[in-house]
């Protein structure tokens, strides 16, 4: 997360480039990366007023577009790729492209929601598994 002087030196400006390389419920584990949410990009974006916000840096766990809570946010973002070319004038229609990304890209998302739930699951039965060993270690 940026500093509160970034914050403050870029207060008003038209255009926020923001690297959002995880989910929102994903806090821990941006922090341990140094690295943001997709709601902590945007909550920078809204402390600096910005005009319009660009969104990229996603994660590879996410195969074709990051898992973006959207209808929560205000409509002043957008996601951008590698490469990608835009002006500065289109951020309304990069903002209505989420919907539509969304839905093409839906068993995608899928996937990644599966993987992650997998994940989060498997590492509750290994720290149960650690807690049960750990007390073993006590017993003896």
């Amino acid at each position: 997360m940026p500093c509160k002087a970034l914050i403050e030196t870029g207060k008003d400006c038209d255009l926020l480039i923001h690297e959002a390389t995880l989910q929102s419920d994903m806090v821990a584990d941006a922090a341990k990366k140094r690295h943001s949410t997709v709601k902590q990009a945007i909550e920078v974006g809204t402390q600096m007023q910005a005009k319009f916000q660009m969104l990229t840096h996603f994660s590879q766990r996410y195969k074709r577009i990051p898992l973006v809570e959207h209808k929560e946010f205000h409509k002043k973002f957008g996601l951008a790729y590698d490469f990608m070319k835009v002006k500065i004038n289109d951020g309304e229609v990069l903002n209505d492209m989420i919907e539509p990304l969304t839905e093409i890209f839906k068993e995608d998302i899928e996937y990644s929601r599966k993987k992650e739930a997998d994940t989060k699951k498997k590492s509750k039965h290994i720290s149960k598994r650690l807690g049960n060993l750990s007390e073993v270690l006590k017993a003896v």
